[in-house]
């Protein structure tokens, strides 16, 4: 690639895919703290705050969700 274009890329930073469910993701780690399932915080979510989502969408939440912490924990340890 054209030195030019990387220089571009390389003061560009990736910005972060924000999902829908964000707003109740401390909602959804708390349930899952308490051992509910997929299907129960889908429920849940619909009953209390009238939010359709599968419990498909809420695995792949919670599993991006700790891949990024997991990352941002192994980023820190690595600069001390």
């Amino acid at each position: 690639m054209e030195s030019k274009f990387q220089d571009i890329l390389n003061g560009v930073t990736a910005k972060p895919g924000r999902s829908r469910l964000e707003p109740y993701g401390e909602l959804i780690d708390e349930l899952r703290r308490r051992g509910l399932t997929y299907r129960d915080i889908a429920a849940i979510l619909a009953e209390k705050c009238q939010f359709q989502v599968s419990k498909s969408a809420i695995n792949d939440f919670v599993r991006a969700r700790s891949r990024r912490k997991g990352n941002s924990d192994s980023e820190l340890q690595l600069t001390r």
